[in-house]
């Protein structure tokens, strides 16, 4: 019997700092982490994937590591290119995406969706062959790492569900969290709403909470991004030995082009280095801070959050 594929998956709000720990833990001969498993959603629609550029500088069509990937994974019969991301669960169109895949923080609607993707034959087949592409595209970054942990950094729920229900991936889980008042600031500076931000926020981490707590046989472990600013080496120590391969010792800078991550921009960075943004201290006015708090101020405590 083939041994499981070993998979750390990275679940969280968006910003909240899992491209740096997908550069950080790289760091590790033993684990193999590309960030995010699929150029996002509207740049393939653009039709511009084949443009964009992995950390290491290339064009993902001119990325020897990515070719070599993406030349694996369509040795065992499915299609993967810069074009074409057969690992990603979501429906490329808005409407079907909308009713059977987006994220929703309603329960009763996952489980049916769940339940749908499983067992109606069309969706049951289409899942099933995006189970395969994942199976096959982790097991060739592995081999080209020659890495015995992958870490996903997708951070999406939904995808985390569907990993955990193939047979094939043995699959812990590390909770990425943020201070709320982080996310609504970062949410701020970009331009969105401070109370609409907050509850995407509110919502995700209750979905999380309530998804995981569905899989109690799961190893889970919880990593606050403050904690892994503040104390970088301790914190990847850890993360590595929940990851199971022996501890090493860390850097707090990398290199960017040493690397093959996908996701935020700070991935085309010459250098990464780990840096605290705390800026909501300044940015939010003490009544924004209110309504943040009035919002998600429970959940945000008992996740080690305290009001200030």
């Amino acid at each position: 019997m083939t041994p499981r594929l070993p998979v750390t998956y990275v679940v969280g709000s968006s910003h909240s700092g899992s491209t740096l720990i997908a550069f950080l833990a790289d760091q590790h001969p033993l684990i193999a982490s590309v960030g995010e498993t699929a150029i996002k959603r509207r740049i393939r629609r653009e039709g511009r994937a084949s443009e964009q550029r992995c950390s290491c500088g290339h064009r993902l069509d001119a990325c020897p590591f990515w070719q070599s990937v993406f030349e694996d994974v369509s040795a065992t019969g499915i299609t993967l290119s810069t074009t074409r991301w057969r690992t990603d669960y979501r429906f490329e169109h808005p409407w079907l995406d909308a009713l059977l895949t987006r994220e929703t923080s309603w329960l009763a609607w996952r489980e049916g969706r769940r339940w749908a993707t499983r067992h109606l034959p069309v969706l049951r087949r289409r899942t099933a062959r995006i189970d395969r592409a994942n199976v096959a595209f982790i097991r060739a970054v592995l081999k080209r790492r020659r890495a015995r942990v992958f870490l996903d950094t997708t951070k999406l729920l939904t995808r985390l569900t569907y990993l955990l229900e193939t047979p094939e991936l043995d699959v812990q889980v590390v909770r990425l969290v943020r201070d709320v008042r982080g996310f609504a600031a970062s949410a701020q500076r970009r331009g969105e709403s401070v109370t609409g931000a907050t509850t995407v926020w509110l919502n995700d981490q209750a979905a999380i909470e309530r998804v995981l707590a569905q899989w109690p046989g799961v190893r889970q472990t919880l990593v606050r991004y403050e904690d892994f600013c503040e104390a970088p080496q301790a914190t990847l120590r850890r993360l590595w030995e929940f990851c199971g391969v022996a501890p090493i010792e860390p850097s707090t800078t990398v290199v960017a082009g040493e690397h093959h991550v996908l996701g935020n921009s700070m991935r085309m960075g010459a250098t990464i280095t780990v840096r605290l943004d705390d800026s909501w201290r300044r940015r939010l006015s003490p009544d924004d801070e209110r309504k943040v708090l009035a919002i998600a101020g429970p959940l945000n405590e008992r996740l080690g959050y305290h009001a200030t």
